[in-house]
């Protein structure tokens, strides 16, 4: 992938150099586009002014529905490494990879502070288990104070 910068330092054509389609073609389809993109391991917002840069404003339709589909597919078959290949290596972290999607950071420096990467389907993906079960603990140890203020309640309302 190449931005190039023109002469006033405004990001101008994105162009993206694909070494696996083994051919030049002039134009591609919006669902070959969204294939391409659908594999590259960035953060959703990342990818997202990705696409907005490329497409020069809001995509087509088809690219999104296209895209969101192949995205999902290749998360599935990302996450279902383990159950397809058991007995491989857990770990296949190459040196000087990628960090994970987690640890990827936009820093604005306008507000000093990290901007959000991640739509919220992805950030549930990180929690930990110990944040559910802080959750449904603290839901069991004020129920039944809850149910009983509820039940007081109930007479009164719709009166």
């Amino acid at each position: 992938m190449e931005f190039q910068v023109s002469s006033k330092g405004e990001w101008g054509e994105v162009q993206f150099i694909d070494l696996n389609r083994g051919r030049i073609r002039e134009d591609l389809s919006a669902k070959e586009r969204a294939q391409d993109f659908s594999r590259i391991r960035l953060p959703s917002a990342f990818l997202n002014v990705l696409v907005r840069i490329y497409w020069k404003g809001n995509p087509p339709r088809e690219f999104n529905k296209e895209m969101r589909s192949r995205r999902r597919g290749f998360e599935w078959w990302e996450r279902s490494r383990r159950w397809r290949h058991p007995f491989r290596k857990r770990s296949r972290k190459a040196v000087g990879s990628y960090p994970e999607v987690q640890n990827i950071w936009i820093w604005d420096r306008e507000s000093a502070q990290a901007s959000i990467t991640m739509e919220r389907y992805e950030r549930k993906r990180y929690y930990s288990l110990g944040r559910h079960f802080k959750v449904a603990w603290s839901v069991l140890k004020f129920a039944g104070r809850i149910w009983r203020e509820y039940r007081r309640q109930l007479p009164l309302a719709y009166q």
